[in-house]
């Protein structure tokens, strides 16, 4: 993380870097299963490896305070919400 609203990617076998931008300060992040996944108070963002240029963006009600990540799902534990699955397609 370089800001509070931009992370730097480096794929040092691909040697491809990346800067990501958010409008909202970053709260969480999660890289695993080959997908970074980014909350910020608003907003929660799916990135997978092969194309960082086009995340799955969808809004969240409240702040998040922890994601998991597995094979073919995630997990966002909001404050409000609770515990919400979703795929990596959003």
């Amino acid at each position: 993380m370089n800001e509070d609203n931009k992370i730097q990617v480096a794929d040092v076998i691909n040697e491809l870097n990346e800067e990501l931008d958010f409008k909202d300060r970053v709260i969480n992040m999660s890289l695993s299963y080959g997908h970074l996944i980014v909350t910020t108070a608003t907003q929660c963002y799916i990135y997978s490896f092969q194309n960082w240029t086009t995340p799955h963006i969808f809004d969240v009600k409240d702040s998040v305070s922890l994601i998991i990540q597995s094979a073919k799902y995630f997990c966002l534990i909001e404050v409000t919400q609770g515990i919400m699955v979703y795929n990596y397609e959003g």
